[in-house]
């Protein structure tokens, strides 16, 4: 009780079975995978709109990349929300960014095939080419 907790719940799925990849438009050369990423932001958020809003982001790049959010609340919502929802990756990643500096509520942090997240190859492929693991953010 009283817990953030920050649960993925396939991380093979991340890395194989999203719809799609776009270039990210913050990480030069890296890819966002939209759909799995929303899918672990929109949970946590489920479970936790009433902690995250208490919880700054202590990122002020993150901040700006968010237009202005201050909180993880804040993130979310941008990033869930509109035209924003392709940079998934990067909310998840600023996420996870910020739940490791959080000092508001104890954290857990809990990932499912963690080795999947390095394996090669992933199941993306952007102009013919293959996807590493390590240019998905």
């Amino acid at each position: 009780d009283g817990w953030l907790a920050l649960y993925v719940p396939n991380a093979w799925d991340l890395v194989h079975l999203g719809d799609y990849v776009v270039p990210s438009k913050h990480v030069p050369g890296k890819f966002e995978e939209p759909a799995r990423c929303r899918e672990v932001l929109e949970a946590l958020s489920e479970a936790h709109a009433d902690k995250l809003g208490a919880v700054p982001l202590r990122n002020e790049a993150a901040e700006a990349r968010w237009g202005g959010s201050e909180t993880i609340g804040g993130l979310l919502d941008e990033a869930l929300k509109g035209p924003r929802r392709e940079e998934a990756s990067t909310a998840l990643a600023d996420v996870r960014g910020a739940l490791g500096r959080c000092v508001e509520f104890p954290v857990l942090v809990a990932i499912d095939e963690y080795t999947a997240l390095f394996q090669e190859p992933t199941g993306y492929f952007y102009d013919a080419d293959p996807i590493a693991p390590e240019d998905l953010p």
